[in-house]
């Protein structure tokens, strides 16, 4: 039971790493498209 809820803990925090990871890169890709024009 407890290493299934720290389980889930662990792939809630992945998922949010992962997440933010994609935010900033598709943020970072704006802003080159933004500087190229």
């Amino acid at each position: 039971m407890s290493i299934g809820r720290k389980w889930k803990e662990v792939i809630d925090v992945t998922d949010k790493i992962t997440y933010s990871f994609h935010d900033d890169s598709r943020r970072e890709r704006s802003v080159k498209v933004r500087y190229n024009v």
